[in-house]
């Protein structure tokens, strides 16, 4: 193909038979935009037309070939004024009811906002295809986040030209509508490295446009590639480190800015292969070091319910609950209050951390920033006498995939807490909060077998609320229910933690006494009794005390714990037969 010379460009450029370029050339700028028309008599296509700035010459150069009613597509590769700001001005002079603008549906949620008359055409809604009518058929690649998401290229199969919209573009100090060789690599580079993401993104559509027989790479910016430029550029595309904005302070400082993406590179990969939170903290703190003196890594997070955790990657066991620390005292100690009101990272000196205790040390706070919400608080702690640069935005992009997956192990602390509240819920009474027969029959089971196994003593009691009978026919089902809820009250607080206690069925009511023998549970009984005995209940006259009666049991040898239970029931029938307000099971 003839390439012109720059000369010749205050005219259009017929790249192919049908295709040209229609882009104007501004002195004195390095970012040179092009505009493409694909000739196709009255349903002609224009891709990318342009800005303001650009688009009077862009009609002029369209005139030269066409008239513009003759243009029935347009093309928005992406919705950034650069190649949108001209259409609604270009729409009026069009003036055709058919007028369509393509582009990707995300594209469309910001374009709409122009308020343009022509109707939009979704390419994916349309199988990603478009068919101009005479033979001219366009096809869309997707090539998300580069660099917006609903990004794409354009194909034309006749041709095998690639419109590629800012993938290919270049910085240029001195325009050339063609690039000479591969020193264009050179304007490519920083051009990528400023607007794309990260490099697996690139190369993921790099592979998927290299599917492609492409003849030309017509991109928006920067210059055509030939041929025979097009697989080497490729192949330097994929090595290229992007996905960080180069400032001009890190001009100065090349292998360190790479270093610093490398480290983000493997941090993702790290978080994507581990499956322990607790584990990656561990794996993270290692790889930060390389480019910041870090001696530790804590992660602060919460659930819903406002209790706080904590990791540490000088603890392999996982996430800690900080007992005496909820979500609002985090939040009133300093500089913690500072990151959830400013969600900005910050650097002190601390002597103190809830939940750890370090040497007087620099701490970085950063913040876990989800999309969504604050997912916790980083932590890295440095070396004593450190030297730490404040570096606000590589920080919260260092802890962004740590945010995540805080945010995953609050959702996975919120499933435990449902599941303990499920669980507690499955085991327990509703009115007395004792123990049910289910969790008797499971529990109990296993302490009778540990008590065999290990050869302790294991007792029992069985309690009876005396005449309950009475107390509800006199006072009411409600005044009843507190009793019971009394009388249970009173069988926990003279309980240890580890032993069982049960509402067996009505106002019976059953504790299982590990490593008891049947003088101790004999005592505990009688205090129960005697508790109970002495306790007001308002909703009763006073003439009318509460009392219980009690009995007590020792397991003996390969005694099952149903065996175990009938012997109590027995001593708690004795009781009541011999006056009620007593304990059977030994005389004391």
């Amino acid at each position: 193909m003839k390439q012109q010379h720059v000369d010749d460009l205050s005219k259009s450029v017929m790249i192919t038979d049908r295709i040209v370029w229609v882009g104007r050339v501004l002195p004195d700028d390095d970012f040179q935009c092009h505009a493409y028309l694909i000739l196709n008599g009255n349903q002609s296509v224009l891709i990318d037309p342009g800005s303001i700035v650009t688009i009077e010459v862009t009609k002029q150069k369209i005139q030269e070939h066409i008239s513009l009613n003759d243009i029935k597509f347009i093309v928005c590769q992406h919705q950034d004024p650069d190649i949108t700001s001209c259409i609604g001005g270009l729409e009026r002079e069009i003036n055709r009811d058919d007028l369509q603008i393509v582009s990707h549906s995300r594209a469309f949620a910001l374009l709409k906002h122009y308020d343009w008359k022509s109707s939009f055409y979704a390419i994916d809604q349309h199988q990603w295809k478009l068919d101009a009518g005479d033979g001219l058929n366009l096809e869309f690649i997707f090539t998300p986040y580069l660099h917006f998401p609903g990004a794409f290229c354009s194909y034309e199969p006749a041709s095998k030209i690639m419109f590629s919209s800012d993938l290919f573009g270049g910085f240029t100090d001195s325009f050339s509508l063609y690039a000479k060789d591969m020193s264009y690599f050179e304007s490519i580079r920083p051009f990528h490295q400023h607007y794309m993401p990260a490099n697996e993104i690139l190369v993921h559509a790099l592979n998927t446009l290299s599917k492609y027989d492409m003849e030309l790479i017509a991109p928006q910016h920067g210059s055509i590639l030939r041929r025979d430029l097009i697989l080497p550029i490729i192949e330097e595309l994929k090595k290229l480190e992007c996905g960080y904005y180069l400032e001009p302070v890190y001009y100065q400082n090349i292998r360190s800015l790479i270093q610093k993406n490398n480290v983000l590179k493997e941090i993702i990969s790290t978080m994507a292969k581990s499956a322990l939170f607790s584990d990656t903290i561990i794996r993270v703190k290692d790889i930060i070091r390389r480019v910041y003196p870090i001696k530790l890594i804590l992660v602060y997070l919460w659930d819903s319910e406002g209790q706080v955790f904590f990791l540490s990657s000088a603890e392999p066991k996982g996430k800690r609950k900080i007992e005496d620390v909820s979500l609002h005292d985090l939040k009133r100690f300093q500089p913690f209050r500072e990151v959830f009101e400013t969600k900005k990272p910050c650097i002190r000196n601390m002597e103190q951390l809830p939940g750890t205790e370090i040497p007087s040390s620099v701490v970085t706070f950063i913040p876990l920033i989800t999309d969504t919400k604050l997912a916790g608080i980083g932590v890295m702690v440095c070396d004593e006498d450190a030297k730490v640069v404040s570096d606000d935005d590589f920080f919260l992009k260092l802890f962004s995939p740590i945010a995540y997956a805080a945010e995953r192990e609050e959702n996975i602390l919120d499933l435990e807490n449902d599941r303990d509240r499920m669980y507690h819920i499955a085991i327990s009474d509703p009115l007395t909060g004792l123990f049910n027969r289910h969790h008797l029959k499971v529990q109990g089971e296993q302490e009778i077998a540990r008590a065999q196994r290990y050869g302790y003593r294991l007792s029992l009691l069985m309690l009876d609320i005396d005449d309950f009978k009475m107390v509800n026919d006199q006072h009411g089902h409600q005044a009843g229910d507190r009793v019971l809820q009394s009388v249970a009250k009173n069988l926990q607080e003279q309980t240890r933690e580890f032993d069982i206690n049960v509402r067996f069925g009505g106002e019976e009511m059953l504790v299982l006494l590990p490593h008891t023998t049947l003088n101790e549970a004999w005592s505990i009984a009688d205090r129960i009794r005697f508790g109970i005995q002495n306790s007001r209940f308002p909703d009763l006259h006073e003439v009318d005390p509460v009392t219980v009666s009690i009995g007590v049991v020792e397991r003996k040898a390969s005694e099952t714990l149903d065996m175990t239970i009938a012997r109590a029931d027995e001593m708690l029938y004795r009781a009541k037969r011999r006056g009620k307000n007593r304990v059977e099971g030994k005389t004391p």
